[in-house]
């Protein structure tokens, strides 16, 4: 396809705490993306997958320490932001919704008929016109 990467979360709970799990996929051998990435940066040339890795995980590293900053510069950058979004769910079904931003905990907060509702576990996709 022509996405650029992917982030898939887990919750996990163990030892009486509760945490998340960040998984991060970047397609680097990706040529075609889509419309809304066209002003994006991309690499020429060689790519020492490695390399890239480590600044990634040096950066996520920082942040944990800066957790405020870290979720005002998501907000900042939430890209779902009032689209129209399908939401996925567990039961197999779907419904549609509006995605509005994200909470202190980093739930989904989605507008469903008019009624806010926080979506923590499932899937969601940019809806089609």
């Amino acid at each position: 396809g022509k996405k650029a990467g992917g982030i898939l979360c887990e919750s996990v709970f163990a030892g009486g705490k509760m945490g998340v799990v960040i998984g991060i996929g970047i397609n680097v051998s990706t040529t075609e993306f889509p419309e809304f990435a066209n002003n994006v940066p991309t690499c020429t040339g060689e790519l020492d997958r490695n390399a890239l890795a480590g600044k990634i995980y040096t950066y996520f590293i920082s942040l944990a320490s800066e957790r405020e900053k870290c979720l005002d510069e998501y907000r900042k950058r939430f890209y779902l932001k009032d689209k129209e979004i399908l939401i996925y769910r567990a039961n197999g079904s779907t419904e549609p919704a509006v995605a509005r931003g994200v909470d202190d905990n980093g739930g989904l907060i989605v507008e469903i008929d008019g009624k806010c509702e926080i979506i923590r576990t499932g899937e969601v996709t940019i809806r089609e016109k």
